[in-house]
């Protein structure tokens, strides 16, 4: 049975803070869940989705790759801290990892990727919804539509994520993918409202949308350029 964890208000100055651990039941506000083992009383420092990169009190969520399933590195996050885990593995498996009575939360989602997308939106407060955010997807002219933006808006202050690189304000980050995943994504729009960029224009690959990179982005508009045979197939 699935159950949708229902969205809950928080005072405008909780909202735009940060800094502070956040509460899992904030977390999975919105979040489509079928099941729970453990207490929501959780209390979570950070999000991650590479096992090596969790540590205590981090909520692990766990993609299935290409060829990696990411619930076998469920029993790496716990060891390195993890106090919640979203996955798509049946909960009534986790024995199997090795887990036994630690103080750990689980719970099973249909769609690990969504989720990932939806708990990282809520941990960094929906920044999507905090400043003009316009996504460009097509086969050929992304970046070139995202510099010609850039060029019309910089004297109000935007920020670019693509191909190139990620920048704003004079800030310039490499691009190790041309969008995101969902969790560095909303981490780095976060940034731009702290350093007052009110506008971004976004590449959405089609590999981003495929996985759900960009599932609970809130666009302000959205920019198609155009459809070539090298997508038909994919």
């Amino acid at each position: 049975m699935q159950t949708t964890i229902s969205t809950k208000s928080y005072p405008e100055s909780d909202y735009l803070n940060v800094t502070d651990n956040t509460k899992l039941s904030h977390l999975i506000s919105g979040l489509p869940v079928t099941n729970i083992l453990g207490t929501m009383n959780q209390t979570i420092r950070e999000i991650v989705y590479d096992s090596r990169k969790a540590g205590t009190d981090s909520l692990f969520v766990a993609i299935p790759g290409g060829n990696l399933d990411g619930g076998t590195f469920i029993k790496d996050a716990v060891a390195q801290g993890a106090s919640v885990l979203i996955t798509q593995t049946p909960l009534d498996s986790l024995n199997e990892l090795g887990l036994g009575s630690r103080d750990v939360t689980a719970l099973h989602v249909e769609d690990s990727r969504k989720a990932l997308s939806i708990v990282s939106a809520n941990f960094y407060h929906s920044p999507s919804e905090r400043l003009a955010l316009t996504g460009i997807t097509g086969t050929n002219g992304k970046t070139t539509t995202a510099y010609i933006l850039e060029a019309l808006f910089d004297a109000e202050g935007i920020g670019v994520i693509g191909t190139i690189d990620y920048h704003y304000d004079g800030k310039k980050f490499s691009a190790p993918v041309t969008t995101p995943e969902s969790l560095d994504l909303n981490r780095l729009l976060n940034e731009m409202i702290e350093e007052k960029i009110e506008k971004c224009v976004l590449e959405v690959s089609s590999h981003a949308l495929h996985q759900s990179r960009v599932h609970d982005m809130r666009f302000k508009a959205g920019i198609f350029t155009n459809l070539s045979r090298d997508h038909l197939d994919f």
